[in-house]
């Protein structure tokens, strides 16, 4: 059956079809540790409210915001809000482009204090990393920026053997200033 076909989402819904679980697809791999909090998918077809995504785009999501009402589990509807990335092609190299208010950051191998910066101890553990590449949604973040972030907010992928979070920019602590 021909999904595409029988099946519109309405308002700010998107109609996607999952990835199948695989390891590495396209230079991206999300482990298999990971792969709870995240999953790519193809956008099959937009709500009329939609206007981050398009038929055909690549897409990384959230999968609890998404529900699966049919029986083959790979077709799934989620809210264009939820959705984390789009996975671009640049020059042959599959990327994460973050949108809805989403930031790519390139965590610092280790926690360094910063004069005396405290972060709350109401989060699990705090991260520190520079800001890859902030969506086009974002106020208060841009690219190149260092910033604090509490861990448990994070989706973790990897982008060519480079481990990155992905993180709502609402979520972010503090940015560090020059």
């Amino acid at each position: 059956m021909e999904l595409t076909k029988n099946f519109k989402p309405l308002r700010g819904l998107v109609l996607i079809k999952r990835d199948k679980q695989e390891a590495e697809k396209g230079g991206i791999i999300i482990p298999e540790a990971y792969r709870q909090y995240g999953w790519c998918a193809e956008v099959v077809a937009v709500g009329e409210d939609v206007v981050n995504v398009k038929r055909g785009d690549r897409i990384m999501f959230k999968k609890e915001f998404c529900v699966l009402p049919f029986k083959d589990r790979l077709m799934g509807i989620t809210d264009a809000d939820k959705i984390l990335a789009k996975l671009c092609v640049e020059v042959g190299i599959e990327r994460i482009v973050p949108i809805n208010h989403k930031v790519l950051i390139l965590p610092e191998s280790k926690l360094e204090p910063a004069d005396e910066v405290v972060m709350p101890s109401k989060t699990s553990e705090t991260a520190v990393g520079i800001v890859e590449f902030a969506s086009a949604d974002c106020k208060n973040i841009s690219d190149g920026v260092r910033v604090w972030y509490p861990t448990d907010k994070t989706v973790n992928c990897i982008e060519n053997d480079e481990r990155y979070v992905i993180i709502d920019e609402c979520d972010i602590l503090i940015v560090e200033t020059v």
